[in-house]
């Protein structure tokens, strides 16, 4: 089909000015009828134009993996709810992240078993190391030294070694996004070991990030961090206390046995043993 536009010239002679106008309007939508029609598309054109489609989403690994890529990228201070998984009271976590180091401070409260503490990670450019606060004492030790099990909570991880593993798309991880729990945000990852993997790249648990990579929600072996505010990272981590030294035990202290109630007898003395009275004492000078 061939299509001309000419350019329509339109001469009003002198008329009266109401029929002048009527015919200017006339005119103009002949105009625009004309190009419509020389737009150069027919209706079965424009039925077969394919429509435009979004990209398909990436694989969760891959997503997962930008999502931790940027997060090696993010310093920042961020306080968190933690939960823990035995079902102990709740308490808080607070993280720094800073280009030369990395401190993980969780605070739990006193409960039956165990006084207010709170256990420390810091890792910089001396090495890792791993503390106890308690009302009580204060002291750190070495990773070297191999710290017990309770000053270890793994989930420093998550924010130092683990990112380089999670940034990986190829490591032998199952990801699947995720709902993220109650009172948490971000885009969240549930992440395990695949079957072959003896010794996964990282624990198994909820990853969840927010749009710039920073770790809003983790849920680990020991519990679950909610993020409830994130600020500026300080200039430097610093170690709460001195390095060595006995660290602090955790444990409440057993209950003290009470006193003798007033009133109650008094424990006999052994056989064949009395002891002295003031008389006696008298009769002796």
């Amino acid at each position: 089909m061939e299509c001309r536009c000419d350019t329509v010239s339109v001469i009003l002679p002198e008329l009266p000015r109401r029929t002048r106008r009527l015919i200017a309007v006339a005119s103009a939508v002949a105009l625009t009828a004309g190009a419509a029609g020389c737009s150069g598309a027919t209706d079965a054109e424009a039925q077969t134009s394919p429509t435009p489609t979004s990209a398909p989403a990436l694989p969760p690994a891959t997503q997962l993996a930008a999502r931790a890529a940027q997060s090696q990228d993010q310093y920042y201070a961020a306080s968190y709810r933690f939960v823990p998984a035995d079902g102990s009271p709740a308490g808080t976590a607070r993280i720094e992240r800073t280009r030369s180091g990395f401190r993980l401070d969780l605070t739990q409260p006193a409960d039956a078993t165990h006084v207010e503490r709170t256990t420390v990670v810091v890792k910089n450019q001396s090495g890792t190391f791993h503390c106890r606060l308690t009302a009580a004492a204060r002291a750190c030790l070495a990773a070297t030294e191999r710290p017990p099990a309770d000053l270890d909570p793994r989930i420093q991880l998550a924010f130092t070694d683990w990112l380089a593993k999670l940034a990986d798309p190829a490591a032998a991880l199952s990801v699947t996004v995720s709902d993220p729990p109650r009172d948490g945000t971000g885009t969240c990852y549930s992440v395990e070991g695949v079957t072959a993997s003896l010794d996964p790249p990282v624990d198994p648990g909820l990853y969840c990030f927010d749009n710039v990579g920073r770790i809003t929600v983790l849920r680990l072996a020991a519990g679950l961090l909610t993020s409830v505010q994130v600020g500026v990272a300080p200039p430097e981590v610093t170690l709460p206390a001195a390095v060595g030294g006995p660290v602090p035990s955790g444990a409440a202290p057993s209950p003290t046995p009470s006193a003798t109630p007033s009133g109650a007898a008094a424990t006999p003395s052994p056989k064949g043993i009395a002891s002295p009275t003031p008389r006696h004492s008298a009769q002796r000078r």
